[in-house]
């Protein structure tokens, strides 16, 4: 019987010596500061690394996990606030009953996470987002990677806000991380972190739930290296007239909306041979930037070339495949075909004088048509408006004024005379200057005014005999204005 007893005591001692221990600190934390859970007991890694610990990743996110054979730590980061439960877990020699831990909500940081849903594509590339209100301008907030993100995955982050908004409320801060997605299947993706780095001496760490998402190949037709997101392109146009061995560049601008560079299509390779024409290496810049919807890829391509034979050539319309993965379809772009000549040197700078000239003339008709125009209109304006025979002659003085220098002492028929000079003989002018020498400053009779009328509304939009008058009166006002603030410079210096 003895006997009997001290067996059952020693087996009791050796399963309680066999049992591993678990301690979980604290039990009641900030959100943003972590938990430790121990386990302990000899070869306990083993037993370890056979629990499932999905259940407790529902509510923790498990950032570090250190120790040997017999000590095992994790450093547990909480992903949400109120009283989250660590299940019973058992395996082996653990025996760990669930424990409730208070995560008391962190009134300095506030976290709107936007992580990938739905379907995606193979080369496609999914953004996860994060906006972070911080209520104390001391706070500062930065992106991590996971440490133990999925390393079959490519990730482009950025650690700084890619926008800031301010208010009186707290600054909000715009992150994002985006995945480049290389197989089929069921994905998992970690949640990035986001660091806040507060007052005290712990950091605050933030985490989003992890996402397993579908992800399926293309559409059989489609080549494995098809571009998956949304491109713009954007051709510079060439010049008209090229010298013969001059260096041309051709430029244009590629951007992908959440398309990794390597994605985006060489159109270098577009060009072909074509007689005549020299394609040299091109020159290559990529840049990213985020916005809202993502990564932006911009792809900046100097393409220079050269063409050593006389002739009209042409650059080939551009073409670029994208499949959209919200439609589910493939998209097209083209461009344009660009025309050009090619000429000798000597001839390209007598063709490029002459369109100047040209274009030069062109602005001069343009301008004086506008000034003309302008001119006619105030005269018709003030007649209107004019209430006696003086201020008919003060509005026709006022519109010969605008065309003409030296008026301001002229009497009517030197008046006529100027205005025959430049605009020839007409009869609603004799008109008028009859009216106004008849009523000589008296009341505004309605001869007079009927006169007026019908002289300004015959006056034409456009004379090309005043074109020279016009340049006469431009230069002799630039001349007044030039000299006058020369002596208004003087003046100031002494």
């Amino acid at each position: 019987m003895v006997s009997r007893l001290f067996a059952i005591f020693i087996s009791f001692v050796l399963l309680s010596s066999a049992q591993a221990g678990v301690t979980v600190s604290p039990q009641t934390i900030l959100h943003g500061l972590s938990i430790t859970m121990i386990f302990s007991g000899k070869n306990i890694e083993s037993d370890f690394e056979k629990l499932d610990k999905e259940m407790l990743k529902k509510n923790f996110e498990i950032y570090d996990i250190d120790g040997d054979s017999d000590r095992i730590r994790l450093l547990l980061y909480p992903k949400k606030t109120g009283k989250l439960l660590i299940p019973a877990m058992r395996h082996g020699q653990i025996d760990f009953a669930s424990q409730v831990i208070t995560v008391v909500e962190n009134d300095e940081v506030d976290i709107d996470w936007n992580r990938p849903t739905g379907k995606a594509f193979v080369n496609q590339q999914v953004v996860w987002q994060a906006q972070v209100r911080l209520d104390n301008s001391a706070n500062k907030a930065t992106l991590e990677q996971h440490p133990h993100a999925n390393t079959g995955l490519s990730y482009h982050l950025q650690s700084k806000p890619y926008q800031v908004e301010k208010s009186i409320l707290g600054d909000t801060k715009h992150f994002a991380m985006s995945v480049e997605l290389s197989q089929a299947g069921t994905i998992k993706i970690r949640t990035p972190i986001i660091r806040v780095k507060n007052t005290s001496s712990r950091a605050w760490l933030f985490f989003d739930e992890t996402v397993y998402l579908p992800v399926a190949n293309l559409p059989s037709y489609l080549p494995v290296s098809t571009t998956v997101g949304e491109l713009k392109l954007t051709v510079d146009s060439l010049p008209m007239f090229v010298s013969t061995g001059e260096l041309i560049n051709l430029n244009w601008q590629l951007s992908g909306e959440n398309v990794p560079s390597k994605f985006l299509p060489n159109l270098s390779q577009q060009l072909g041979f074509q007689k005549g024409i020299e394609w040299l290496s091109p020159n290559q810049q990529v840049s990213q930037d985020w916005q809202e919807k993502g990564s932006s890829t911009q792809l900046s391509v100097r393409q220079p070339f050269r063409v050593n034979e006389i002739g009209i050539y042409s650059i080939p319309s551009f073409r670029i495949t994208h499949f959209d993965a919200s439609s589910q379809q493939l998209k097209d772009i083209f461009t344009d075909k660009q025309y050009f000549i090619v000429a000798p040197s000597w001839l390209v700078w007598i063709l490029g004088g002459l369109i100047f000239e040209l274009v030069f003339i062109l602005l001069v008709l343009l301008i004086s048509l506008l000034w003309q125009v302008k001119l006619r209109m105030q005269l018709i304006n003030q007649l209107k408006s004019s209430n006696t025979e003086s201020e008919i002659w003060q509005a026709c003085f006022n519109w010969s004024a605008g065309l003409f220098s030296n008026v301001d002492k002229l009497s009517i028929g030197q008046w006529q005379s100027i205005i025959e000079t430049h605009l020839g003989h007409s009869k609603a002018l004799d008109n008028l200057v009859l009216e106004l020498n008849k009523n000589n400053y008296s009341g505004l009779s309605t001869d007079l005014e009927k006169a007026a009328s019908q002289w300004a509304t015959s006056l034409p939009l456009l004379s090309f005999k005043l074109l020279p008058v016009l340049f006469v009166k431009w230069k002799n006002d630039l001349t007044v204005f030039i000299e006058r603030n020369r002596k208004s410079i003087n003046n100031t210096n002494h």
